[in-house]
C-alpha cells in the first residue's frame, strides 16, 4: 500500500513539473532588440509609477497579442505565480486528499455518511430511515458519531426536536462510556 502512495505522488509531481516546464517554455521572452516582459520593482510594468497596463506598447497591454499575460497583480497572475501552476497545485492537493481519504477507513466512512445525505435528492424521511438502519449496523464509535450528527441535523431541519434530543443524549452516553473505558485501560496499564 505504501508503494502505491509513493507511485501516485511521483506521478502527480511529474504531471505538475511537465505543466510548469511547458508553461515556462511557452512564455514570450521578447524579440531581439525588443525588451521582454517587464517584471519587478518601482516603475516596472504593473507597478506604481510604471506604464499603464492598457498601453498597447507594453507587453500584455491591449494591442500586444501573444505577449506576457500580465505582471504581478494583473489578470492571469497572482503574486507572481502563474494561474495554471496554482490550478495544478490545487488539483494535486485534491488528489492527495482523495488518496488519503481512500486509504483511511474512518474518513471514507464519514464521506459515505455525508453521501447518503447529500449525493442524491431524497425525501428527508427516506434519508433518516436509511441512516437509522446504518446506525443499527455500525459498531465503530467515530462512524456512529458521524451518523448521529447527520441525523440530528436532518431531524432539526424537519422540526422533530425530540429525535434531535434523543440522538444527542445517545451520542453523549456512548462517548462517555468509551472515555471511561479508555481511562480504565490507562489505569490498568499504569498499575
Amino acid at each position: 500500500m505504501r508503494h502505491k502512495k509513493i507511485v501516485a505522488t511521483l506521478a502527480g509531481l511529474c504531471l505538475v513539473t511537465s505543466l510548469v516546464i511547458g508553461y515556462a517554455v511557452a512564455q514570450d521572452r521578447g524579440a531581439p532588440g525588443r525588451p521582454g516582459p517587464a517584471v519587478g520593482g518601482p516603475g516596472a510594468y504593473g507597478q506604481p509609477g510604471g506604464p499603464s497596463p492598457r498601453s498597447p506598447a507594453m507587453p500584455g497591454g491591449r494591442g500586444a497579442p501573444g505577449m506576457y499575460p500580465g505582471g504581478p497583480g494583473m489578470p492571469g497572475m497572482q503574486r507572481g505565480v502563474p494561474q495554471v501552476v496554482q490550478q495544478m497545485s490545487a488539483v494535486l492537493h485534491l488528489i492527495e486528499r482523495m488518496r488519503d481519504a481512500s486509504f483511511d477507513p474512518e474518513v471514507a466512512g464519514i464521506m459515505a455518511v455525508s453521501g447518503l445525505k447529500d449525493d442524491v435528492r431524497r425525501n428527508p424521511k427516506h434519508v433518516t430511515a436509511d441512516l437509522e438502519k446504518q446506525l443499527a449496523k455500525t459498531k465503530t464509535l467515530g462512524l456512529r458519531n458521524a451518523i448521529r450528527m447527520t441525523l440530528k441535523d436532518i431531524y432539526k431541519r424537519i422540526g422533530e426536536d425530540e429525535k434531535v434530543l434523543d440522538h444527542l443524549r445517545a451520542m453523549l452516553a456512548e462517548n462517555d462510556k468509551a472515555l471511561q473505558e479508555e481511562d480504565r485501560e490507562d489505569d490498568e496499564d499504569n498499575d
